[in-house]
């Protein structure tokens, strides 16, 4: 499967499980909607990223890494012109931030990173590790929980990944 297909389907389910959480986590209504939306479009940007690269059946070199991670920059500016809601927005652009800073593409620390790119950080990196990608086989929810929660107050908000794991994040 390309990352293309694999994109198809990782938007969707994204989005699924974004609006759940949201929901779980008491948001409103509209925000539960621009984290759906949000999900579907979060790696927009890696339309701009050359599919080679995408579907490298390793683990990527630094320089391939870098021209990735332009994906998130690249999908705000995407849809910039098409004036979508703030939520979307900063989702798109900071889903790759890490709660101690070492995210990107600002480097953003702790609560200077919206609730909902933190939320969708933790939504996108469990659909990830538990479906199959290019360089690897998928996780199940145990190996999901034991890769996940150690990196609590450290790439994610521990207070948001327990609740994820407690309430949303499905067994089996």
């Amino acid at each position: 499967m390309s990352h293309r297909d694999a994109f198809n389907h990782h938007g969707p389910r994204v989005s699924v499980k974004a609006m759940e959480f949201a929901q779980k986590c008491g948001l409103t209504l509209h925000e539960i909607e621009m984290m759906g939306i949000s999900g579907s479009l979060h790696d927009i940007g890696k339309l701009v990223i050359d599919e080679v690269i995408l579907n490298m059946p390793r683990i990527l070199t630094k320089n391939e890494y870098a021209k990735v991670q332009i994906h998130s920059r690249e999908g705000w500016r995407i849809l910039l012109p098409l004036n979508y809601d703030p939520i979307i927005m900063d989702v798109v652009l900071h889903h790759h931030e890490k709660w101690d800073g070492s995210g990107y593409p600002d480097g953003l620390i702790g609560n200077q990173i919206s609730v909902y790119a933190r939320m969708m950080c933790i939504v996108d990196v469990y659909d990830a590790v538990t479906n199959i990608r290019p360089h690897r086989g998928s996780f199940n929810h145990e190996q999901a929980f034991a890769e996940m929660m150690p990196l609590g107050g450290k790439w994610f908000d521990n207070e948001l990944l327990k609740l994820f794991f407690e309430k949303v994040a499905t067994h089996g």
